[in-house]
């Protein structure tokens, strides 16, 4: 609507446009590799990052410089099964998520070095993740199982105009605050139906309101037959209802190993009773959901989204 090229560049199938990721792109960059002939192939879960970058500095490369652009470049590669390039696995032998974590850090460096030759100093650039990782942490590997910081807290990195660069914000900062951040950078705002708050008053010292962070997870419950936990996360506590409750002064304790809800019981109350007014007594509503083919769960399950299980059906909202 305002004239923008937009495209977008992903390096897993779980952001393949059939699942409505594809949305309001012009171009959505989404084809995995194949292996087989013409008769009998299939195509892999994922693609490394050299290739998502090639094809987004070949996009990059041929935009007009008389109009403005948004690009998103998914990079998949830190995640499990860790399989760094051989350069990389070598140099962090027994480390392979580090080897991942490097691998990926040159590719985004290349990103950034044709970005920087197309528009030097023009652009916002910004790095996120879409979730922690834990190497062993509580007792948990990867990721999705447990809602502690190991596996919530993120990269969140913003350079261009309007941000002073060294800058690093203290108090807590959500995903839900990216967008309208992105917004007033660009001189707009966020529509009201957008949870987030802009994070753009922080540069300078402000602080603004994001005091309240909410998490969940389900894959306990729909996986496992475990509960499924919801957190309620500020600058100085985390509350995780579960079975058995938890709170954690993350002031004093930031790998949550001292649970003190027995100390701090009217702080965990007071947490439980914005937790039932976020989440309705019988959970999420409904939404509707969409058959997936077997060949897509089996690439999903690869990747570790989905558990096996004979002869189940599947469905994805």
């Amino acid at each position: 609507e305002q004239g923008w090229q937009t495209a977008a560049f992903v390096g897993s199938v779980v952001l393949k446009k059939q699942f409505g990721f594809g949305n309001g792109f012009g171009v959505y960059d989404d084809e995995m590799p194949r292996a087989g002939n013409r008769l009998q192939f299939r195509e892999d879960p994922e693609r490394k990052a050299s290739i998502v970058v090639d094809h987004a500095i070949d996009w990059l490369n041929k935009t007009s410089a008389d109009k403005p652009f948004f690009a998103w470049v998914h990079l998949y590669d830190p995640h499990l099964p860790y399989n760094p390039p051989p350069e990389f696995a070598r140099k962090y032998k027994g480390r392979p998520y580090d080897g991942e974590i490097a691998y990926t850090d040159q590719q985004l460096g290349r990103l950034l070095a044709a970005l920087h030759a197309k528009s030097p100093d023009r652009t916002i650039v910004a790095v996120l993740s879409d979730h922690g990782e834990s190497l062993g942490e509580h007792g948990e590997l990867t990721h999705g199982v447990f809602l502690y910081d190991a596996t919530l807290r993120i990269a969140f990195l913003m350079a261009g105009p309007g941000i002073p660069a060294g800058v690093r914000v203290k108090q807590q900062a959500r995903s839900i605050d990216f967008l309208p951040t992105l917004l007033e950078l660009l001189g707009g705002q966020a529509p009201q139906y957008v949870q987030g708050l802009s994070l753009v008053p922080t540069f300078s010292g402000k602080s603004v309101p994001t005091d309240i962070g909410y998490e969940e997870t389900l894959y306990p419950k729909m996986n496992m037959n475990w509960s499924e936990l919801r957190a309620i996360r500020t600058n100085r506590w985390k509350y995780i209802r579960a079975p058995r409750p938890e709170l954690y002064d993350l002031a004093a304790d930031p790998r949550e190993t001292n649970n003190v809800i027995r100390q701090h019981n009217n702080e965990a109350d007071k947490f439980e009773l914005h937790l039932k007014s976020l989440v309705a007594p019988g959970g999420t509503e409904q939404v509707k959901t969409q058959m997936v083919d077997e060949r897509v769960m089996t690439q999903l399950q690869s990747l570790g989204y989905l558990s096996g299980g004979g002869g189940r059906s599947y469905e994805l909202t």
